[in-house]
């Protein structure tokens, strides 16, 4: 599989990817499509960790990191969310996923990102070095398991200090 940014000419193709891949989701909204496009209109949109899996000139997987934020009584933190990640039904459990995730983190941790956040599956996402964001005193207002609120630390101490709730944008949940 080559993996490249994405590019405005995928916008279509992706939509449509997300929005198959996730239809038959355990976790899921059922907007991740519309996600997609509301980050690309933000500015916490990061074109550099936007990438596609591409097998056979055809898109087969998506996956992006936004700005996000933690935040507490005192302060706001800058944070980064890897959402949403999808792969074509059709190509699931061929380890495209992975090779995507590997890369996204890779890109995230060249650009200096200290830490991830995500919500997903514990036991796919532990494989990547993901863990319980409890762990570090960072919770979400989000009603879901508390296993599937996940933090990477990319840098040594990448998350010393940062603690609160993880807020994402309003275009998340609309």
């Amino acid at each position: 599989m080559q993996i490249r940014e994405e590019q405005p000419s995928d916008y279509e193709e992706i939509y449509q990817l997300v929005q198959t891949a996730f239809k038959t989701a355990e976790h899921s909204c059922g907007t991740e499509q519309n996600i997609v496009v509301k980050i690309r209109e933000s500015d916490n949109y990061i074109k550099s960790l936007s990438l596609v899996g591409i097998l056979q000139g055809k898109i087969i997987g998506h996956v992006m990191i936004s700005k996000i934020s933690i935040v507490n009584n005192q302060n706001t933190y800058n944070s980064y969310a890897i959402a949403p990640l999808s792969i074509a039904p059709d190509q699931q459990r061929k380890g495209y996923g992975s090779q995507l995730m590997k890369e996204v983190i890779s890109r995230a941790q060249k650009l200096g990102i200290t830490h991830l956040t995500l919500f997903g599956d514990d036991h796919f996402y532990h494989t990547f070095g993901f863990e319980t964001s409890t762990k570090y005193g960072i919770k979400t207002d989000i009603p879901c398991d508390e296993n599937n609120c996940m933090v990477i630390q990319l840098q040594e101490q990448g998350l010393t200090g940062i603690n609160g709730i993880i807020k994402y944008p309003d275009y998340f949940f609309k």
